[in-house]
């Protein structure tokens, strides 16, 4: 009940601030002030508020083909299905070197993963300094050969290691996706971001300036 509470007063609440909104620009066009061009939506008002699309709208997450977060969430189905959407952007990177790390022998900085088995260790050309979320050590992975390679250890500034022991005849100059599709398979944004806590557009805009951009027709 509490959470419908909440909802209900942030629906409210959106709703009161552009009420606010358009009575300020009414004020502003009665002392002969002319505001020029209005927009006030974003990728969620573009999505759900056709009310607030005003002269503009500022899409940011909807031009790389993902939803950002809607409250409630339970309605996040409803609004996808209305207004479908097809990632168009992926990052990806190559395997530089592959170990062999015997069982016990730690991998990183500061042994934060410690295999359990004998396992082959990839270490991909990408890292922080790329824009991979650091908080994805030892919690997220990456698409190797069509299947998901588990990212091991700390992130580097400039590398990352992934387990591929369960993905047969990886090699170095192979194609690692840290999010987006690898043929007929998807690893989206969206959903690396919500494993760990944060917002897509957060992965979106950390990409650095360092990272080459391939546009494609």
């Amino acid at each position: 009940m509490a959470s419908l509470r909440t909802s209900l007063l942030r629906k409210s609440s959106s709703r009161c601030h552009t009420a606010r909104f358009y009575a300020a620009l009414d004020r502003l066009r009665a002392l002969g002030i002319d505001p020029g061009i209005i927009h006030l939506a974003n990728s969620a008002a573009i999505a759900t508020r056709p009310e607030s699309w005003a002269d503009m709208v500022r899409p940011g997450a909807l031009l790389y083909g993902y939803h950002p977060g809607y409250d409630p969430a339970e309605r996040r189905a409803e609004i996808e299905a209305r207004l479908p959407l097809k990632p168009v952007m992926s990052l990806r990177t190559r395997v530089i070197g592959l170990r062999a790390v015997p069982p016990g022998e730690g991998v990183g900085y500061n042994a934060k993963f410690v295999p359990k088995r004998p396992s082959r260790i990839a270490v991909l050309a990408a890292g922080y300094g790329d824009g991979l979320h650091r908080s994805l050590g030892n919690r997220g992975s990456v698409l190797l050969r069509g299947k998901l390679a588990p990212i091991v250890g700390i992130i580097s500034m400039d590398v990352t290691m992934v387990d591929v022991t369960d993905i047969p005849g990886v090699a170095e100059g192979d194609v690692a996706t840290i999010y987006g599709t690898d043929g007929l398979h998807s690893h989206p944004a969206h959903l690396v971001a919500r494993s760990i806590g944060t917002v897509t557009s957060d992965l979106l805009c950390a990409i650095s300036s360092r990272v080459p951009r391939l546009y494609l027709p």
